[in-house]
């Protein structure tokens, strides 16, 4: 949460993805004077790379617009990426199931967004409820797909090949969306594999991957790792843990 807030503070104020990494006493006094301190040293602004850069560009537009703090602008992230959560599910729940189910229960599921815990949980400063969202309306294209004709399957292809990208520029764990997107356009009509198939995977990946690109390969230039860090430290330290403590 901090580095999201740090970013967009840094965006907001036209300083590019920047981020002075985490400060708990920063945050605090953040929370209750909407004030985010610059550090005294510059050497303690970084580069913003570890994670995607959707999350807290979405948060310095809303700062720029509204003209509100980075936690307000977090609330109201929230709520809308889980109002077109359930939207998506009602959706897909009334293509999949063989009765019609009342619009008014997605209705009454999206005002739950009022009552607590959710108005607690969706002040956090967290990318889960974007990138759930983002992921599912992958996952919905990705529904419309195998039911679709071919002669419509190129916009469906489109707008999911672009949520797939913005669900990886959320979080880095979004590649997932990309490799189930992949399974499912493989897997309409049997699991034949086909020139058109083939020509349809290479476009979804193909587009998925280029809108990511570019901010890969900043992390590539800044840091030497695509998604900013080594990923495989924490791995490689258990591995060793359990090694050793075999021999």
């Amino acid at each position: 949460s901090s580095n999201y807030i740090s970013c967009a503070e840094h965006l907001a104020r036209g300083e590019g993805f920047y981020s002075t990494g985490f400060d708990q006493a920063n945050y605090d006094e953040y929370k209750r004077t909407n004030i985010w301190k610059k550090p005294r040293d510059n050497k303690e602004i970084h580069p913003y790379t570890h994670w995607g850069p959707l999350y807290p560009l979405l948060l310095a537009i809303l700062m720029l617009v509204f003209n509100i703090n980075a936690l307000f602008a977090a609330l109201i992230i929230n709520r809308f990426f889980y109002s077109i959560l359930m939207t998506i599910m009602y959706l897909m729940l009334t293509e999949m199931s063989p009765k019609r189910i009342p619009l008014s229960v997605s209705v009454i599921v999206i005002l739950s967004i009022n009552f607590f815990p959710f108005s607690y949980v969706f002040g956090f400063v967290w990318t889960e409820m974007t990138y759930i969202a983002l992921s599912m309306i992958a996952v919905y294209f990705m529904q419309k797909y195998l039911i679709c004709p071919q002669n419509r399957e190129l916009p469906i292809i489109l707008f999911c090949a672009g949520f797939t990208a913005l669900a990886i520029l959320c979080r880095y764990i979004g590649a997932s969306v990309l490799l189930s997107g992949l399974i499912v356009i493989f897997l309409k009509d049997a699991f034949i594999i086909t020139r058109r198939k083939i020509m349809t995977g290479l476009l979804y990946s193909s587009i998925s991957v280029l809108l990511v690109f570019p901010w890969l390969i900043r992390n590539e230039m800044l840091t030497g790792y695509l998604t900013g860090a080594d990923r495989g430290v924490p791995v490689k330290i258990v591995f060793y843990k359990s090694i050793s403590t075999i021999i």
